[in-house]
Parts: structure tokens; sequence; C-alpha cells
């Protein structure tokens, strides 16, 4: 055979080789999208679920209305509550505090197919649908499963559902009182507080259950420069974001600010003496802003 003929066969045989390996990566799996391409893919099995279920862990805990968007995967094993011949997927999902919920939904493939279910933290009650809100207790981890029949490639979104519950901090001084205010989508029949950091106190509020907006009275001896109080209000959210009824949780912080103490030292002058400047104190040591008044009991400032 001539140098060119052995060329021309040993090409041939080159191409056969290189199909035949493409045909065993794609019959093996070794393709985009299919199970352990997916760097985020966890394959260990959970609570919920067995080793072969592709698990994703997301965290969406520093932003309540955060996204996260999966890599190509198709469905494999059974989870809790899977029905049939139906394959899953898992997420597990840490929220931020002040999230209510998650989304679940398609974000490639064949979207409107299929069942349309997903099962939350193993309950096979507790069950949303996709693209729709869906509310859940706590910051989690969740597990979310989604099982349908198949092993067709998707995408899969997950939204975090941010609440409408607002706390603004509150500002007080010793010897006196100051009302927190929470309002939006959270019953007020339903609350209950509870102290968040070690020294808040419920005898401080007015109201510990039932109520929304206690009035807040500081201790005596506030701690310089400020103390802080943090407390947590857990109640029904009324949002109609979701059709399930689901707990909310708000924590609200309370800056209390020690009695100011001011002094002004005796003079002693007389009558057409030129004037001269007077040195007042504030403890605790801070920026103030000074009003005078002529007399104790005047009501007129001094211009």
């Amino acid at each position: 055979m001539t140098p060119f003929g052995q060329t021309a066969r040993f090409k041939l045989l080159k191409q056969s080789l290189v199909r035949s390996l493409l045909l065993v990566f794609i019959a093996t799996g070794f393709v985009t999208g299919l199970k352990g391409q997916c760097p985020d893919e966890n394959a260990s099995a959970t609570t919920y679920c067995p080793g072969t279920v592709p698990t994703f862990y997301i965290d969406l805990s520093n932003d309540p209305g955060g996204s996260y968007v999966s890599c190509e995967v198709n469905r494999d094993g059974q989870c809790n509550c899977a029905l049939g011949s139906e394959r899953c997927v898992e997420f597990i999902v840490t929220l931020h505090p002040d999230a209510i919920g998650v989304i679940l939904e398609k974000a490639s493939g064949s979207i409107a197919t299929g069942n349309q279910d997903f099962i939350v933290n193993g309950d096979c009650m507790n069950v949303g649908k996709l693209t729709e809100s869906f509310c859940i207790t706590g910051a989690g981890p969740h597990s979310v499963v989604y099982c349908e029949s198949g092993a067709n490639t998707h995408m899969y979104r997950v939204t975090s559902v941010p609440g409408d519950v607002f706390a603004p901090p509150v500002v007080v001084a010793e010897g006196c009182n100051a009302r927190i205010e929470v309002s939006g989508s959270i019953s007020s029949s339903t609350a209950v507080w509870s102290g968040v950091s070690a020294n808040a106190n419920l005898a401080y509020l007015s109201c510990t259950s039932s109520c929304l907006n206690p009035v807040f009275t500081p201790p005596t001896n506030i701690a310089s420069p400020s103390e802080a109080f943090t407390y947590r209000v857990c109640a029904n959210s009324s949002t109609s974001l979701c059709d399930n009824t689901v707990q909310v949780c708000k924590d609200v912080q309370v800056v209390a600010y020690p009695d100011i103490e001011v002094t002004i030292p005796d003079y002693s002058y007389c009558a057409n003496e030129p004037s001269w400047p007077v040195s007042v104190s504030a403890s605790p040591a801070g920026s103030y802003y000074y009003i005078w008044y002529n007399g104790s009991n005047s009501s007129a400032p001094i211009a």
C-alpha cells in the first residue's frame, strides 16, 4: 500500500474512533446539563432525599429579595412524597430574616408541562405551586423538592419573597419612654414579644402579647454612652402574597441613653461688672446643643 493510501486509511479510522467516543460520552452522561456536571450540585443524601437526587444548596441570606438560577440538570431518584415514576431535584434554601417565602420556577426547558407542585421540608401536605409565592416560617435552611416524571433537563430559578413588616429602631433617654412601632402585613392579635439580647427584659415593655406597639420604659443606670436592647415580635402574616398561613418575626432594636446631668458652677458678681463666660459641663460625654432660660421656671429661652 502506498504512503498516501495509509494516510487516508488512518484518517478514516481516526474519524470513526472520534464518532465512537462521542457516542460513548453521550450514552454515559458526559454532556453539559446531566447529573454531576453542575459545579454547585451536591450528590450527598439529605434528610428527605437519597444521594441519587441532584441537590443544590442556596444561600439567599444576604438579600430578602434574592434569586438563584441553577445550571441545567436532569432530575433523578425519588425523595419523600414522590409518586410513581417521578424523578426529583432538591433545593436547600437559606433565607434572609426578613424573607417570608420562596418562588420556584423552571427557567428553561418544557416550562408549562408536567407536575406543578413542589414539597417543602418533607411534608407531603406542605405543597406549593410552581411560579407562585409560598410562605415559609424562619430563615431555614428549608428543603424544597420538585418531582416530575421523565428525566428531561431544566434550569430552575429560586426567588426569595421579601416580607413587608417594618420596625424602625427606637431611641429613648433614661427617665423617658418611647413607643415601638411595628407595621405591615402582620396580625396584631397573634403577636408575641420575646427578648433577643440578654438585657431585653420583657418587664420594660407595656405589653408582650396581642400588641404591635408596646411602650418601652428603660431601666435606671443605663450604661454609658448607650445601651441597646433587642426584642423580637412574632405573629401570623396577613400578607396577600401567600395562600398559606405562616408566622413572621421581626427584630426591633431600642437604644437607650443614660440620664444627662448638666453642671453649672456657682458664680458671684456685682452690679455693673463686666460680663464673663459661663462654663457648663454635661455627663455622659458627648455632643450637646444647649438652650438657655432666664430662671428655672421660665418657658422662654434667652435669645
